[in-house]
């Protein structure tokens, strides 16, 4: 989804991701689970499906930055203003944020502790006037109840949900809903797909 944004309508197409977007746009990456070297190999294995002149674009619009081990808090005042500046200089049309989990130090479980981390990403969104997405784990229980499609699946307090503007939820396709799709084979990542629980 970054590259796509970030490369705009043609390098969406081959990705395959729908879009109404008319040209290509900055996206700011935060990545809270992965090395710079991991994401280095994410970029390289989609710049294999990409032309030369959509790798430009994604190269120029693209700012990852891998936070891993650095312990970063939005709620923390600093941290959001230090934040909020490298935003302002690139003035993104989208924020991905991967994962919500390592990017505060509030109480997953707590509704308003997590209702005061939402506020800082709205707080976010309205400075910058970028869409903000923010990943989040299912819980435990959803996943092995086989109940990982609904909208409350998610780990920690139901503000996490509730308070989301909106919400989608990846899942494995079933037998039956692969049958359904013309262009779905029995190989690999074909087998994957996106249930949007709103």
């Amino acid at each position: 989804l970054a590259a796509a944004v970030a490369g705009g309508p043609v390098i969406a197409k081959i990705l395959g991701i729908p879009t109404s977007l008319q040209e290509p746009s900055p996206v700011f990456f935060v990545a809270g689970e992965d090395s710079d070297v991991v994401l280095r190999h994410r970029l390289n294995a989609l710049g294999e499906l990409m032309t030369e002149e959509g790798c430009a674009e994604v190269a120029k619009n693209l700012h990852m930055v891998s936070t891993l081990g650095s312990g970063i808090n939005i709620c923390d005042a600093g941290h959001q203003a230090a934040f909020l500046h490298v935003l302002k200089d690139i003035k993104p049309k989208l924020v991905i944020v991967d994962t919500l989990s390592r990017v505060h130090a509030a109480d997953e479980n707590s509704n308003g502790e997590m209702s005061q981390v939402l506020a800082r990403f709205e707080h976010v969104a309205q400075e910058t006037g970028a869409g903000v997405l923010i990943l989040h784990h299912v819980s435990k229980g959803a996943a092995l109840n086989g109940l990982g499609d609904q909208q409350q699946a998610s780990r920690g307090a139901s503000a996490i949900v509730d308070n989301a503007r909106f919400g989608a939820t990846l899942t494995t396709l079933t037998e039956r809903e692969a049958e359904q799709l013309e262009d779905v084979t029995d190989q690999g990542a074909g087998r994957r797909g996106c249930s949007i629980e709103g």
